[in-house]
């Protein structure tokens, strides 16, 4: 049967022209830290986290969130790293191998919502402006991107979409010609506010900074994993150094404790609320990118030696690191500057104010990070910009894993105008756009399951010894607890 074919038979070789692989260790490590920490954590997850808080606070949320992290995301990203690295191979292909014809479908499922995800978000960042400007046509992107291996030949082979993220690192681009070209950066919310509000409803510009992203991103995936390894060298510890400089210094501002105290302070009765256990979790998926099929295709270039346990366990927790310390840093910012520019606000007010700025508080650290910079003096464009610039590249990082995963050996110049000229979506309906945030992010629970139902069929503890520990070399070992959190 195909489990014990599976045991027995050696993965298929491939030839160096047909699948490289990464050239170090670091070089792993910083490519998969690049896929996932990007906007999700610095501009989704302090949005996200203001919109679940209650009037006292947001601990409740931050609970959940890390609970999530150990009893659904690492398991998953263990399932991802090794089931990738073990058959070299698409989503879709490695389902195949695992499970046959019949539920080939499920890999399937995976990629269409990681596709629904991200339409979904390009939705809610270009619609708006389109709305604004009578923009009724509705536009699907089709980006495609690379694969390990080849899967062409099965005619079922969906293409999942990157669109929202090359829209959002536009932005953060814009943001970065901003801080360089304004006469002063805005010292308060309103002024600050009409900023985005002028770039993201009232004009055009995000047309071009998509473009100028697809563009960016065009010239790492063209260079093939080699280029993205060497991309990501760079990369990565310059957005880790930014970030880390950025939190230090919102520390520093006057009542910032405040905005930190709230964070930290909890409302226990929303602990039964079940919404909340969904957000979290579907956050924390957002966060790491458990179930979305992207480590499938990053692990795909491993060797044998690179730890699939090891990477699936410190990914998450360094990218859920990041998230916190951009959360800190957004609500250390707002409470510190509101407080000092409105005394008589009162913390459920400020909350009131953060949950407003932009859509679905699409414009929180769009519209905060300037005023924060505004108040450091001489050096603050300069500290504005380089922020900007860390954005932008973990933008790029991130779309780049998001390519990885759909691209199918496509290296010509009209797989990467597909994703420039179809890149550009809109909606009709701004009441299915506001809706659509919750009902995918449960669809990513559910990707999880399809995940997790994989490692049921082949069997738990065969696939923990077979396919992770055995096949491993110089990996940590999976713990049997692995086995109970996975059922």
């Amino acid at each position: 049967n195909v489990h014990e074919s599976l045991e027995n038979r050696e993965r298929p070789q491939t030839t160096k022209a047909e699948l490289a692989s990464f050239d170090s260790s670091i070089g792993v490590l910083l490519s998969c830290l690049g896929c996932v920490v990007g906007t999700g954590n610095i501009w989704r997850f302090p949005r996200i986290i203001a919109t679940a808080s209650c009037a006292q606070g947001s601990l409740t949320f931050l609970i959940a969130w890390v609970l999530s992290l150990f009893v659904w995301s690492l398991p998953l990203s263990i399932v991802e790293y090794s089931l990738g690295r073990f058959s070299r191979t698409s989503p879709l292909g490695a389902f195949h191998k695992f499970l046959g014809n019949k539920l080939i479908w499920l890999g399937g499922w995976i990629v269409g919502v990681t596709y629904m995800i991200t339409l979904v978000y390009s939705l809610v960042c270009i619609a708006p402006r389109l709305l604004l400007n009578a923009g009724s046509c509705a536009l699907r992107s089709h980006t495609h991107a690379y694969r390990a291996v080849d899967l062409a030949t099965h005619p079922y082979s969906p293409r999942p979409q990157s669109a929202y993220f090359s829209v959002i690192v536009g932005w953060c681009l814009f943001y970065l010609y901003k801080s360089c070209a304004l006469p002063s950066l805005p010292k308060d919310e309103e002024l600050s506010t009409a900023i985005f509000n002028e770039f993201a409803m009232d004009s055009y510009w995000p047309v071009l900074t998509h473009t100028l992203a697809v563009v960016l991103v065009g010239v790492c995936i063209f260079g093939g994993i080699n280029w993205i390894e060497k991309a990501n060298m760079v990369l990565v510890p310059m957005l880790l150094g930014i970030l880390i400089f950025t939190f230090g210094w919102s520390l520093t501002r006057e009542y910032a404790e405040v905005g930190i105290s709230f964070l930290f302070t909890p409302d226990w009765a929303s602990m039964l609320t079940p919404s909340l256990w969904v957000q979290a979790a579907s956050q924390n998926a957002f966060d790491t990118g458990a179930a979305m099929a992207l480590f499938i295709s990053y692990s795909a270039y491993f060797t044998r030696k690179n730890g699939a346990v090891r990477f699936g366990t410190l990914i998450p927790l360094v990218n859920n690191t990041v998230s916190l310390l951009c959360a800190l840093t957004i609500f250390s910012t707002v409470f510190s500057t509101l407080i000092q520019t409105s005394p008589t606000l009162t913390r459920s007010g400020i909350l009131r104010i953060m949950q407003t700025n932009g859509p679905g508080s699409t414009g929180l650290t769009f519209t905060w990070i300037p005023v924060l910079f505004a108040y450091v003096g001489g050096i603050g464009r300069v500290l504005c910009a380089l922020f900007f610039l860390c954005l932008s590249f973990a933008g790029i990082t991130s779309l780049i894993g998001h390519v990885q995963l759909t691209v199918v050996t496509l290296k010509d110049l009209g797989c990467l105008l597909l994703t420039l000229i179809f890149g550009l979506p809109s909606a009709m309906s701004i009441q299915v756009l506001t809706n659509q945030d919750s009902v995918w992010g449960f669809a990513l629970m559910l990707s999880g399951l399809a995940m997790a139902a994989l490692v049921l069929a082949y069997g738990p503890m065969r696939y923990r010894k077979v396919i992770v520990n055995d096949f491993g070399i110089g990996d940590w070992k999976l713990s049997v607890a692995w086995v109970v959190m996975i059922r």
